[in-house]
């Protein structure tokens, strides 16, 4: 929660009430967000957010400049001096983290006189259309950079978990961040009145800072209790990362600042430490049995095999020209599949299977890009579990671990008694996959048939096309 200072006051205190208008109902769109961070503090970045765009990163200014008081990020964190390394794009967009954009807030606030509103006041002052009534709180961990809350907000609009354009009171632009603003029973409040919550859960390898912060179980009970609607941006398993490495544990969750942490507790204490942390606990199972294994990954993976398989259409389109004929162009165009060094060579009348990664793990990443296919000769019939057994090889993982961590693997089948029949592909690791029918996706074996095509009539491997 931004602004956490020492000035949190006590919750479920009867006779509370919010003004309907009232800045603490105020929210900011995902493109607001981005168009502020933009033309006002002077980020780099694209002009629209996509999922892509993770990758080309949001980079903070150069001219930022860590201050003293927020040092205790590099202690908590262990990481390297942000100041010393700022000068580096890399490495400033790596370490800047939420907090410091916190203070870049309060920077520009008191720089153009506005140390009594809050970004979204001043905004609605200037009549931005991305400024109204928000639709989705925003529940987060300040440790994170911001091109996180950009993609966990990007994603859960194209998967549907909260409505495209959401309006989304974010706490470090909806508080007034250089005056007390936080009252936990006006959160309260607020999160009954919006009515969806959208909570960020990233771990930090088997760490979740979420349940070790007492604002973020707050919120999220708050949202509970009042029986409001949950969606949660999440890269992993939530019952293992969760419930089994992380029991949510209120009594030993921490606030930065003691009189915080104080407050909150003796807010919890009237509920009881059980009971909160119960309830919050059969939320989150609840959203577990829901989604299955692989979050938000499961989301992430299938768009990129969607891209890779447009923008090879797409080169087809612009040339004119086949597969092949478009791929002679080299290395112009990014998407590239690849047949492995490791392929067996095609013998007429032989029986192979084969394999095509469509979204690498991150560990696969490594060395394995999309579009990535490995075949292999067989004495056996079309068997998938032979198929599962080259994927578990291949990248030294179980097919559910591989599925968990996001990557799409699809089969093919090359018999000798059938060797000029058309490739159907099957899935074989990736349960974000299999009922996906966009038009896009029944490119797919189309694309993969001219490439075996050229594995055949050449007899070679080790190839891009």
């Amino acid at each position: 929660m931004g602004n956490r200072s020492s000035t949190a006051k006590t919750s479920f205190a009867g006779g509370a009430t919010l003004s309907p208008e009232s800045h603490l109902r105020l929210g900011i769109t995902r493109q607001g967000l981005l168009e502020l961070m933009k033309k006002e503090l002077d980020f780099e970045g694209p002009e629209r957010f996509n999922m892509h765009d993770d990758r080309k990163k949001i980079i903070p200014p150069e001219r930022y400049e860590r201050p003293g008081d927020l040092y205790y990020i590099e202690q908590d964190l262990q990481e390297e001096s942000y100041n010393a390394v700022r000068h580096n794009k890399t490495m400033r967009g790596k370490f800047h983290t939420g907090y410091d954009f916190a203070q870049m807030v309060r920077e520009w606030l008191k720089g153009h006189g506005h140390e009594r509103s809050s970004v979204c006041e001043v905004l609605l002052r200037e009549g931005s259309p991305h400024v109204k009534a928000a639709t989705v709180f925003y529940s987060h961990v300040q440790r994170f950079p911001m091109r996180h809350v950009l993609k966990w907000m990007y994603i859960s609009e194209e998967d549907g978990r909260v409505p495209r354009d959401s309006v989304y009171w974010f706490d470090f632009l909806t508080l007034r961040q250089c005056q007390p603003d936080f009252d936990l029973a006006q959160i309260r409040l607020v999160i009954e009145a919006i009515g969806r919550t959208l909570v960020e859960l990233q771990p930090d390898g088997h760490v979740l800072p979420f349940s070790q912060r007492l604002f973020c179980l707050y919120e999220l009970y708050c949202t509970v209790n009042a029986d409001k609607t949950i969606a949660f941006a999440c890269t992993c398993n939530i019952e293992e990362i969760i419930l089994a490495y992380n029991p949510i544990n209120s009594a030993a969750a921490d606030a930065r600042f003691q009189n915080d942490k104080e407050t909150i507790r003796e807010a919890i204490s009237k509920i009881g430490f059980t009971a909160f942390n119960e309830k919050i606990t059969a939320s989150l199972k609840k959203q577990a049995q829901q989604r299955g294994r692989g979050g938000d990954l499961n989301f992430y993976a299938k768009r990129e095999k969607q891209r890779f398989l447009r923008e090879r259409v797409l080169r087809e389109k612009r040339n004119g020209a086949s597969l092949e004929e478009a791929g002679q162009e080299g290395k112009t165009f990014r998407e590239t599949f690849h047949v492995s060094c490791s392929s067996a060579r095609f013998e007429p009348d032989a029986n192979f299977f084969g394999i095509v990664v469509w979204s690498p793990t991150p560990q696969m990443a490594k060395s394995i890009k999309p579009g990535y296919i490995h075949i292999k000769k067989t004495a056996g019939e079309n068997d998938m579990e032979e198929k599962i057994g080259m994927a578990r090889d291949l990248v030294k993982l179980a097919p559910e671990q591989i599925a968990w961590e996001g990557g799409i693997i699809d089969g093919f089948s090359i018999m000798g008694s059938d060797a000029d029949g058309a490739i159907k592909l099957t899935p074989v690791v990736g349960n974000a996959h299999g009922k996906d029918e966009s038009k896009i996706e029944a490119e797919a074996p189309r694309l993969v048939q001219q490439v075996i095509e050229k594995w055949k009539t050449s007899c070679q491997v080790s190839f891009n096309m």
